[in-house]
């Protein structure tokens, strides 16, 4: 049914005395189109991935409680998958998470004991065997108000699920089925990479006016969709090479702390040309 700007179809079903909630919405104007299922909609919880949290309160992962662990609760989210038929479609990662409900993001240095738990389970497409990888950037980010045009966020299946069942399942911004441009692409050397990320490395971050640790925990060859400035409602997926890791504040007047996510990626390098890519913007 259509409610402006969207259109889109919703709806409730009791399922053991359970009031569950589906929405299917498409916007085409704003390049958003999601369908999002909560299993109770009276008692929906916001869960954050413990990576999310390292640095900001203490991280005792062995005081989580989510009734099954990783493998189980993949191979469940993975016959979810199939089921919808989406056999393009694979686990990028599983993650630890923690609820804090409707209440604020709890004290820095207080204890996740005792917090209701879950797993937070993620999908990304995979063309001809390899898959987009997956990073935090939605790639909703605007480059100026002057040059605006809609974002167009990337696409990605999230199941949370725990001991009694998947609690919530989205799927965001799904793609047509993609056309294979060439499948005979040159690609760089990973020692021209390598040569670009040291460069490029220190200029993207000299902005800061404060001293940087930066520590690389690993490095992925995958796709990425990209766009251009003008036109955000058609890409293409290209190889790219991901530098993941962490980088540590060294402020002269104080303590270090961590500067964003402990699993970002920290520079997305073109792997057929060598130019960078902005994650945030998506392209």
């Amino acid at each position: 049914m259509p409610r402006e700007p969207y259109d889109y179809i919703e709806g409730v079903v009791e399922m053991d005395n359970i009031p569950a909630y589906f929405v299917v919405e498409n916007s085409m104007d704003r390049n958003e189109i999601n369908a999002t299922f909560y299993r109770n909609m009276n008692a929906r919880r916001y869960y954050m991935s413990l990576s999310e949290l390292e640095g900001k309160l203490q991280v005792d992962e062995t005081q989580l409680d989510t009734g099954i662990d990783a493998v189980t609760a993949q191979a469940q989210t993975d016959a979810l998958v199939e089921a919808l038929g989406q056999r393009d479609m694979v686990c990028a990662c599983v993650e630890a998470a923690v609820s804090f409900g409707a209440e604020p993001a709890m004290p820095e240095g207080e204890s996740l004991k005792d917090v209701p738990a879950a797993w937070i389970v993620r999908y990304v497409r995979v063309l001809n065997g390899v898959p987009v990888t997956y990073t935090r950037e939605t790639g909703s980010n605007l480059e100026s108000e002057e040059n605006y045009a809609p974002a167009w966020q990337y696409e990605a299946i999230t199941v949370i699920i725990d001991s009694t069942g998947i609690q919530e399942f989205n799927w965001n911004s799904p793609y047509t089925e993609p056309e294979i441009v060439t499948n005979d692409t040159n690609l760089l050397s990973f020692a021209e990479v390598q040569q670009v990320f040291e460069k490029m490395m220190l200029i993207n971050y000299s902005a800061y006016e404060i001293g940087m640790q930066i520590d690389i925990s690993s490095v992925q060859l995958g796709l990425k969709r990209v766009t251009n400035s003008e036109e955000r409602d058609a890409g293409v997926l290209i190889p790219v090479w991901d530098f993941f890791g962490r980088i540590t504040a060294l402020p002269d007047d104080g303590e270090p702390y961590l500067f964003g996510r402990a699993d970002d990626s920290l520079l997305t390098i073109n792997a057929i040309d060598g130019s960078i890519i902005d994650r945030g913007l998506g392209y």
